[in-house]
């Protein structure tokens, strides 16, 4: 299963791409909104993780067109404030600061993997 991690921090990317990899998952990365759209369109993912506050495109906007063209992908919203984040078409809010396992068991159970 491929998930894509969106944010644009390269800490938060990196650090949520080895725990997802190390649980068995394939992981994209997206800097922004942007690009997270062009690599949906060119590949078909289990799971879709952003962060809120990004530059060109937030992740209240990728969300919503994320809905919109793909309503059948599990979203999961990264932020630091819960409150900026009502309202966002996502399953689950993912509150920052956060352990990378939170992340995995999240993606785990909306995917429907079995744990290794």
């Amino acid at each position: 299963m491929k998930i894509l991690i969106v944010d644009d921090e390269e800490q938060i990317r990196e650090v949520l791409r080895e725990a997802l990899e190390i649980a068995g998952f394939a992981v994209e990365t997206a800097e922004d909104g942007l690009e997270a759209l062009e690599k949906m369109r060119r590949t078909s993912f289990a799971c879709l993780i952003t962060d809120l506050q990004m530059p060109r495109m937030d992740g209240m906007a990728l969300a919503k067109e994320a809905a919109r063209l793909y309503p059948q992908i599990p979203r999961v919203m990264i932020t630091g404030n819960r409150n900026l984040a009502a309202g966002a078409p996502v399953y689950r809010v993912l509150a920052k600061p956060f352990r990378p396992y939170e992340a995995v068991e999240l993606v785990t159970w909306l995917t429907g993997k079995s744990m290794r």
